[in-house]
């Protein structure tokens, strides 16, 4: 015989120390039942028929990942303790969406300073005034914001700064414009109505400041009006082209943000859309002593916020308040981008066309009027005549406000879809922590290999 001596097997479940030995995790067990969908998984199912599992407290409970992910996320804020042991989950997130998004989020915090600063000013303020001075604030800050976009040129011919001179019309329209400015669905539109609400002609006082201050202009009542370029258009012309321009961008706009976020958006509501009225009865005796219903109450309920995907991503990265201060500064940020397309377009004669630019000089709109008959000062045809070509002739500011203005809400916007991107990201790559089984009995598992809690002799 061979005196060979055979190895003995070492079995290190039996003679290792229980204290020295590595605690089982989620991986060892025989068969996993996640108690959120009861679904049951053996160890040596198929590769393909696996899911991601997870043991994310300090009991013998065990979920699959993407169960026990929805069930956190969407319930109240108890769910994020474990039903049975009472241990809280701990969520971990991917440090690359993580550390993207940081800068967005120190954004957002940064202007919803501001914004809840810039609200809590304007409710001071407003509280102070009666309900005749809320209407004199909106018209004032409305005046200001058209003087701005459409230049003052434009503004101290037609309206002025006297009140007296406005119609019925002007008040409503200047009175609505903060509100337009803060409204989410009018980026490019929000100064349509003022294309069209021009007077034809100046008011009586800038009618005789102008007839005073005109030479007489030889020559008699012209008939035809002078020939005019294709380019800049009228002011209703580009007005038309701005109305449709906004409506087109919201259309494409929510497209690709379909698109890119791979999710729809939900519908948009009007005013009155899905309010429900609720009404209360109760039974009383009626003249003819039958009984009859007789209304308590009635009360209009507003739908609720839609529950999905995009309602949901979109509110945790916008704030309402950050949206009404940017909307109120709409007409100083279309002033400011209009005056840095003016100077981009002093090295550009295709940028200069497309503003409309024939001149440059200073900054103030300037215009070369027509010269003044003062025989014809009363004559309404020809000062519409007259009006028609001073506005002509004038640098149209609107134009590259106009353009300024869509520039600055393009790049807003996409700088929100991009938010609103790494968030999802973000939010995708989020895990519950996997744990191990310390200090759970590990009689009551069911291991792939099962360990003895005590010693072999």
């Amino acid at each position: 015989m061979s005196n060979r001596t055979v190895p003995l097997r070492r079995r290190t479940s039996l003679l290792q120390d229980p204290s020295d030995r590595k605690p089982p995790t989620i991986n060892d067990l025989r068969v996993k039942e996640c108690y959120i969908c009861r679904d049951e998984e053996r160890y040596d199912d198929p590769a393909a028929n696996r899911r991601e599992w997870v043991h994310p407290c300090k009991c013998k409970l065990i979920a699959h990942q993407s169960c026990l992910k929805s069930f956190v996320t969407t319930g109240p804020a108890n769910r994020r303790k474990c039903p049975q042991c009472g241990f809280e989950y701990q969520i971990q997130s991917s440090l690359a969406f993580l550390s993207s998004s940081l800068f967005f989020r120190i954004g957002d915090t940064i202007f919803q300073t501001m914004g809840m600063s810039f609200l809590a000013t304007s409710a001071v303020g407003l509280a102070t005034f009666t309900a005749v001075s809320v209407v004199t604030v909106g018209t004032g800050y409305g005046a200001i914001a058209v003087r701005e976009y459409f230049g003052p040129g434009l503004f101290d011919l037609l309206l002025t700064d006297e009140p007296t001179n406005w119609h019925a019309g002007h008040f409503i329209f200047l009175f609505l414009t903060p509100l337009r400015l803060v409204s989410p669905v009018m980026n490019l539109g929000t100064f349509t109505p003022f294309f069209f609400l021009w007077p034809s002609i100046p008011p009586h006082s800038v009618r005789e400041q102008l007839t005073a201050e005109s030479s007489r202009l030889d020559g008699i009542f012209p008939t035809t009006p002078s020939t005019k370029q294709k380019w800049p258009p009228g002011l209703k012309s580009f007005g038309f082209m701005v109305a449709g321009t906004s409506m087109l961008y919201q259309r494409v706009f929510a497209r690709f943000s379909e698109w890119v976020l791979g999710m729809k958006q939900p519908e948009p509501r009007g005013l009155f859309r899905g309010l429900t009225f609720r009404r209360e009865f109760r039974r009383q005796e009626g003249p003819d002593g039958a009984e009859q219903e007789a209304v308590l109450q009635v009360q209009r309920e507003a739908p609720e916020e839609p529950d999905t995907p995009f309602a949901n991503l979109n509110g945790v990265t916008q704030y309402p308040n950050i949206s009404i201060m940017i909307g109120l500064l709409k007409p100083f940020i279309a002033s400011g981008m209009g005056h840095l397309l003016y100077l981009g377009a002093q090295h550009s004669s295709t940028l200069r066309l497309v503003l409309g630019i024939r001149r440059f000089g200073d900054i103030t709109p300037l215009y070369i009027s027509p010269k003044l008959v003062p025989e014809l000062s009363d004559n309404i045809w020809y000062w519409k005549y007259y009006t028609a070509t001073a506005v002509h002739e004038m640098d149209p500011v609107w134009i590259r406000n106009s353009i300024g203005l869509g520039i600055f809400i393009v790049m807003k916007d996409c700088l929100h879809l991009f938010h609103l991107w790494l968030t999802k990201r973000e939010l995708a790559s989020r895990r519950l922590k996997n744990r191990d089984f310390s200090g759970v009995d590990l009689n009551e598992l069911d291991l792939i290999h099962p360990v003895s809690n005590s010693r072999s002799s």
